[in-house]
Order: C-alpha cells, then structure tokens, then sequence
C-alpha cells in the first residue's frame, strides 16, 4: 500500500494515509461504532473483564462489564479492540 499526497486522504475502506514532513506514514481507519461510544458497564453484576477503547489515550483498557445490555465500545479481547479502534 503506498500513500498519496495531500494530507490525510483514504486509501481503502480501512486505511487513511497522513502525510508528514520527511515521510509518508498510514493509520488505521476507526471503523467499529462502537469505538466513539462512551464505557457503559451495564447495570447487571454478573462481571466479566472485558476490553473498552478511549478515544482521549487512543488506547483500549480493561473493564468490568456486568453481563448485560452496555454498549458496542465492549471487546472480548484487547487485540479485537486495538484492530477495532486504534490508530496506529
């Protein structure tokens, strides 16, 4: 994949290319919704640690999740989180 010229710019449905003052470098599109949607835990108590992304870090951390309802910002793993949300 190369990146073109002229800022940030998709370069598929995943990609957005960023173009820097020596170099070119491309980040990881945020595609999941759930990615902008506030940490909601649930109100049930049957807890499980699940992975929620921050969009202020750019990074995904653990939370207790109570089992049910929440939201889409809700990962089974920290891997599925990062490749969901984080830019790169």
């Amino acid at each position: 994949m190369s990146c073109s010229s002229g800022g940030m710019k998709p370069v598929n449905s995943q990609w957005l290319c960023e173009l820097a003052i020596s170099s070119n470098a491309c980040l990881l599109y945020v595609s999941s919704e759930g990615c902008s949607q506030p940490l909601e835990p649930g109100p049930c108590r049957q807890y499980v640690i699940k992975w929620y992304y921050d969009p202020e870090a750019n990074a995904c951390a653990q939370f207790w999740y109570g089992g049910c309802q929440g939201n889409a910002n809700n990962f089974e793993t920290e891997a599925s989180c990062w490749n969901s949300c984080v830019y790169t």
